[in-house]
């Protein structure tokens, strides 16, 4: 979990993170994200495995916002909402990497 990126800055964050050995990591899709919330749950609203979580504040998806090739998805895990959010704001990043 890395905070207060930018969109840029969070792809280059886990394109060039290494971690368990694993060099493949990349911003997850908002439906990857959405993966982890747990509507029953609130503040957080994500799956109790998980920790290290800032609630209030948008985490990243590389999930481009309708046609705007500035702006992506994001979930905040207060509640397990989506919003969007221009490239050059500062957000939250949790990489992702397909288990194999």
């Amino acid at each position: 979990v890395m905070d207060g990126v930018s969109y840029p800055e969070a792809d280059v964050y886990c394109k060039a993170l290494v971690l368990g050995e694993h060099k493949d990591w990349r911003i997850p899709t908002l439906k990857e994200l959405l993966t982890i919330v747990d509507y029953t749950r609130y503040e957080p609203a994500i799956l109790k495995e998980f920790s290290h979580i800032d609630e209030d504040r948008l985490y990243w998806s590389s999930t481009q916002y309708a046609n705007k090739s500035s702006e992506f998805w994001g979930v905040v895990f207060e509640d397990g909402r989506t919003d969007d959010a221009s490239a050059i704001y500062d957000r939250r990043v949790r990489c992702v990497r397909v288990a194999k």
